[in-house]
């Protein structure tokens, strides 16, 4: 069971926001969280909404295995295993056991991507809007969360500092600017409705299937 220090920081931040943006109790729903790290996130999040089921993915084998041993250890009901995911591929080439039951393409109600768009490349968070778009049902929500840039300018300077560091890593990562995403999503016929500020200059930014 790993355990990362911003995901035990920032896990009740995300659900205040998941409780305003979720289906109150008694209405069943689906969310699939892509790239679900250590799998902190979603036993914390089960536990307040036992009427929701979570589907929780992953592509690096460490984390699969935390994911898994976190929900076997979780008193809840409402979490599937975690499956293996590269968000860049089509969601058809997926595993076919995140098609059983009510994880159907066009019928996932909620998609949450956590702290992954700034470190990984453009391909990667294009393949999010793209797979969100077939998987979502109409008027679904894909939640995301993390520092994002606007009209080009990255702020405060802490956020400025660590868009360097990210970019010394790997050149293709670093901080989203929102209106250049905004104008990918929208390829796919997803829109932003609406965005959270975060603890440490992050955000919350929602957005929707048309």
């Amino acid at each position: 069971m790993l355990r990362n220090p911003s995901a035990e920081r920032n896990r009740g931040p995300i659900l205040d926001v998941l409780k305003r943006e979720l289906a109150p109790s008694g209405e069943c729903s689906t969310v699939l969280e892509v790239a679900s790290g250590t799998g902190q996130h979603v036993v914390h999040f089960a536990k307040e909404f036992p009427h929701v089921v979570f589907q929780p993915t992953e592509i690096n084998d460490n984390l699969l295995e935390s994911i898994r041993t976190f929900v076997q250890h979780c008193p809840e009901q409402n979490i599937h295993p975690p499956v293996r995911v590269d968000i860049t591929r089509p969601c058809e080439s997926w595993s076919h056991e995140l098609f059983s039951g009510n994880l159907r393409s066009k019928t996932i109600d909620y998609i949450i991507n956590i702290n992954m768009i700034h470190i990984t490349p453009i391909e990667t968070t294009e393949g999010l809007f793209r797979n969100s778009s077939k998987l979502l049902r109409a008027g679904g929500l894909l939640i995301t969360y993390g520092p994002f840039g606007e009209n080009g300018v990255i702020s405060p300077e802490s956020n400025v500092n660590f868009d360097r560091m990210l970019r010394s890593q790997d050149p293709r990562w670093g901080i989203k600017d929102l209106l250049a995403l905004e104008k990918l999503a929208s390829n796919f016929r997803i829109n932003l409705v609406r965005q959270y500020a975060m603890p440490s200059n992050n955000r919350c930014v929602i957005w929707q299937k048309v």
